[in-house]
């Protein structure tokens, strides 16, 4: 055993030289992969991003109600999330339509809410182009879903007013009318109370900041552990048979290698966390504390990371093969992970990926762990994970080297 700890002593202390020789290198790694990444990701946001439908609005001039309730609907952030109006005259707005400005038109009539004050029905038209997009589709069926509201509550108000011409009622239609559309009007300002508030953010239950430290901090262990290449050198097979010779066969050689990553790692993970601690509560920003429980947790992490380095490193063989390997294996991580820009965002088919992958599991353990503070579960999860991984490394590195 004691050739076993002077072999992890020496590794150890080697691989806390070469961490610090290549502190500037790794921080270089980590500005690109970062940027690499958040390229792909904000092109996937843009691909799946509703863009607001341009509407030609054409009002008469003479309808001066009509253009009042069409600015307050404008007004509206339901109305405002889905598309953008513009007044604009006939001529201008068929002109932009066959242009491609404009993704659609809304023409009201003339005497458009006289009718409607009297009773009757005078629709107003809607033009859309024979090769609609979706988004315009989609403004389509909500405009048409809204104008179904519209009409129910037409027919509720047309059936009181026959319901009082049938009864004797203290108003005449005239006065009954008003009050019945004054009563709608106020009714329907209080529209979202008949709704529960329910905020669903793409980060989850965390806020931005506290989600991208966690991104952060993974993506740094990540890269770091390209520096372990050196363990895994084909001059180290030399000193390796030797050590042989005193009973450290290859499994044991691999149980050393994966401690003297953890350790780094665990090292590098608690600098990151305990250095942002302080620096966060010297700015007077508190949405990071230190929990005492997250300094073991992220050794549990780190074990997890360095089971996951020393699988890729085996199966690599040679260090260039093995650490372009795990350049690759962390990129397509990162991205199906949703580390840079949540999965929310994403296809389904690469939302579904990325959960199966093993980043997915860190990154909801080191999340529940340092701002929940509960993550018995999801740490039971990446300790199966990680000693799975542990005894494929170890079996990988027997056969191979």
């Amino acid at each position: 055993m004691r050739i076993f700890w002077t072999y992890f002593f020496l590794e150890w202390k080697k691989s806390i030289k070469i961490l610090a020789k290549s502190i500037l290198g790794l921080i270089l790694l980590i500005i690109l992969l970062i940027l690499g990444v958040a390229a792909v990701s904000y092109g996937l946001l843009q691909s799946q991003t509703f863009n607001r439908v341009q509407v030609a609005v054409i009002i008469p001039e003479e309808e001066e109600l009509v253009k009042q309730a069409a600015g307050f609907a404008a007004a509206m952030e339901s109305v405002e999330s889905v598309c953008q109006l513009h007044y604009l005259s006939e001529e201008q707005a068929w002109q932009k339509l066959r242009e491609g400005s404009i993704d659609a038109i809304i023409q009201i009539p003339e005497h458009f809410y006289e009718d409607v004050y009297t009773g009757v029905n005078t629709p107003a038209a809607l033009y859309l182009p024979l090769a609609s997009s979706l988004n315009t589709k989609v403004f389509s069926e909500l405009l048409g879903q809204a104008v179904s509201l519209l009409q129910n509550a037409e027919a509720g108000v047309y059936a009181v007013l026959e319901v009082a011409r049938q009864q004797e009622a203290k108003l005449n239609k005239g006065e009954l009318g008003d009050y019945m559309a004054r009563k709608y009007a106020l009714e329907l300002l209080k529209r979202d109370r008949a709704f529960e508030k329910e905020i669903l953010s793409a980060t989850g239950q965390l806020p931005a900041e506290e989600y991208y430290f966690v991104t952060a901090l993974l993506v740094t262990l990540l890269t770091g552990g390209l520096l372990f290449g050196f363990l895994y050198q084909p001059q180290n097979r030399a000193v390796e048979q030797k050590l042989s010779m005193y009973g450290l066969n290859k499994r044991k050689l691999a149980i050393v290698k994966i401690l003297t990553m953890t350790m780094v790692i665990w090292m590098l993970s608690l600098t990151i966390y305990l250095s942002s601690c302080l620096i966060l509560s010297l700015v007077n920003q508190h949405w990071l504390t230190l929990r005492p429980g997250a300094l073991i947790g992220l050794g549990l992490v780190s074990f997890a990371i360095s089971a996951y380095f020393h699988l890729l490193f085996s199966l690599g063989g040679r260090t260039i093969q093995s650490v372009v390997m795990i350049l690759g294996a962390n990129l397509l991580m990162i991205l199906c992970c949703g580390l840079l820009l949540p999965t929310a965002y994403f296809p389904e088919w690469l939302e579904q990926a990325g959960r199966i992958l093993p980043l997915t599991y860190w990154n909801d353990y080191v999340q529940s762990m340092i701002f929940r503070g509960s993550a018995a579960k999801q740490g039971m999860i990446v300790l199966a994970e990680a000693l799975l991984t542990a005894g494929l490394g170890a079996f990988t590195y027997e056969k191979i080297h």
